[in-house]
């Protein structure tokens, strides 16, 4: 089994025919998904020749290679033929996730249909949640990870194409807003953290908090409150 954050994605993944590694490395999320049956099949893909060499051996080593293809590409360009039902991207900043994503929907690869993307940006999530949502993207569920002292986000969608909107409080959030248990109460603590950097940096700048970071600075207290209540239960 792979460390908390690439189970948070494993937890994701649905059975599938095909299941698509983006950005792969050493090749353990799709690993897992093989031996456990999940995924009957798996494409692993990276821009670089290291991590998809690596990826290979994993595979190799626990004699799951028959089961896999590797391709050496940048984002989806050369994983979207081999038509995968999940897409894991994981472990990239949020902006260049949802720049991969981009260049698929301009370059006509990416349709509306029934795969499913895993997404575990390691930065500006928020940045990914608005993306998702004004590009046509629908936000079905959303995971917490803890490893290694970080809290991580995994997010799974689906394109149908539809253009949603997104506040910037949603986006900063997300659908773990619902929750109410040890692990997202260290999230929204840590989202406190960073609202009060945030803030720090503008007074020290000698300009005025924006309406925007006032209001989610007030719903997270909200969320931190409601969390350790419901802990004392």
């Amino acid at each position: 089994m792979p460390g908390e954050r690439l189970a948070a994605c494993a937890r994701l993944v649905s059975k599938c025919r095909v299941f698509a590694d983006v950005g792969t490395d050493h090749a353990l999320l799709p690993a897992y998904l093989l031996s456990s049956g999940c995924a009957g099949s798996a494409v692993i893909s990276d821009i670089n020749p290291g991590p998809l060499s690596a990826g290979i051996t994993t595979l190799t080593e626990r004699g799951l290679d028959k089961n896999a293809i590797a391709v050496l590409c940048d984002g989806l360009s050369g994983v979207m033929g081999y038509r995968p039902d999940v897409i894991v991207i994981a472990g990239m900043g949020g902006e260049t996730i949802a720049e991969i994503l981009s260049r698929a929907i301009s370059s006509g690869s990416l349709k509306p249909d029934k795969t499913s993307f895993v997404l575990q940006p390691m930065t500006k999530a928020e940045r990914l949640r608005q993306y998702l949502y004004r590009s046509g993207f629908f936000i079905e569920a959303e995971e917490l990870a803890s490893e290694d002292g970080r809290i991580y986000v995994v997010v799974l969608c689906t394109y149908d194409g539809i253009k949603r909107e997104c506040s910037e409080v949603e986006a900063y959030i997300g659908a773990s807003a619902a929750r109410r248990d040890a692990l997202a109460l260290k999230y929204f603590l840590k989202l406190k953290k960073a609202a009060a950097r945030r803030a720090d940096g503008l007074a020290g700048a000698g300009q005025k908090l924006p309406a925007v970071e006032e209001e989610l600075s007030a719903v997270l207290d909200k969320l931190v409150k409601e969390c350790g209540d419901a802990r004392l239960l």
